[in-house]
């Protein structure tokens, strides 16, 4: 059923159902109280726009649902992998206005650097917050915010 999926949204499979791809690939959700989605980017060198929205949402949602279940029982606010899928890893930064920002991608990161990607976006999200024309809780459309989050994509995941 997994590979119907996975054909079904466009991707090939490689040995053993994994997904095989030369290129980096990330992808950056941040969400609200009541699991709205506030932001979202989607990071890749590759230059074949190929349609992952679905594999994404999927692959997020799960994570969403492992890290509600982390989040009470473990008081840390960096998590580096809450959910695995393939070769997708995903990390997540719980603020402490339990926003979750969740980061999938398929190469392996530093913690050192996951914390410090977290880090800085969290420093922006407080600034946008601060914006007295910005209401909480609301998607974030600013596309300077948006090119500030692809600059810390570049900065600290590798490629």
């Amino acid at each position: 059923l997994k590979l119907q999926f996975l054909y079904l949204i466009g991707w090939g499979a490689g040995a053993g159902g994994r997904v095989r791809r030369t290129m980096p690939y990330a992808f950056f959700m941040m969400i609200g109280k009541g699991d709205s989605p506030i932001f979202e980017l989607e990071y890749s060198t590759d230059a074949s726009k190929e349609d992952r929205s679905q594999l994404k949402h999927f692959v997020l949602h799960a994570a969403l649902d492992n890290l509600d279940d982390v989040m009470w029982t473990n008081p840390a606010l960096f998590h580096k992998s809450i959910d695995r899928y393939n070769e997708f890893n995903v990390s997540a930064y719980i603020t402490p206005g339990y926003v979750r920002f969740l980061l999938m991608q398929d190469r392996e990161t530093s913690d050192s650097l996951l914390r410090h990607f977290f880090h800085d976006v969290y420093e922006l999200y407080v600034k946008i917050q601060m914006n007295p024309f910005y209401e909480n809780g609301t998607r974030i459309t600013s596309q300077m915010f948006r090119s500030r989050v692809l600059t810390l994509f570049k900065k600290y995941l590798p490629s």
